[in-house]
């Protein structure tokens, strides 16, 4: 099977790690805009390119944790429990090429980045509540979001 760099892969793991260090910005400031936005203005290029390497490296820790813990602890465990057949992994090496990027387009990357954000907002509420000595709250997301409305 030949191997293609799509910018989808690159999507798995920056985005959790950008939406991770953004919430986490938003927690550090305490949800004071005014001050993200002082923070979003004087991001220099090498700043920038920082963030975006840091992101991407977040995002990969992320995607480790899915692939080890979830998949390979978790998710065999339940399937041992239930009874279940073991999940065929040899499909990626076996099947046929319109098979594969079938499943790869329809399925398998969107499953890929829903858990790898899940996971980063986990760890986001779970280091905002060190931070907060509270569990952050939906507001939290409500306040990103205003926070990209009003750059």
């Amino acid at each position: 099977m030949k191997f293609q760099l799509k910018p989808r892969i690159f999507l798995i793991g920056f985005l959790p790690g950008f939406l991770f260090i953004a919430g986490f910005v938003t927690l550090y400031n305490q949800y004071d805009l005014e001050s993200i936005k002082s923070f979003a203005q004087n991001i220099t290029l090498f700043t920038g390119t920082g963030i975006v390497i840091l992101s991407f490296i977040i995002g990969q820790v992320f995607d480790s944790f899915r692939d080890f813990f979830l998949e390979y602890l978790i998710f065999r465990s339940i399937l041992k429990i239930l009874n279940w057949k073991d999940i065929n992994w040899n499909f990626w090496y076996e099947s046929s090429n319109q098979n594969i990027d079938k499943l790869d387009n329809n399925y398998f990357l969107f499953y890929i980045i829903n858990l790898n954000i899940s996971i980063s907002l986990i760890a986001l509420i779970i280091i905002g509540s060190k931070i907060h000595n509270t569990i952050p709250y939906a507001f939290l997301f409500t306040k990103i979001q205003i926070l990209w409305w009003e750059l």
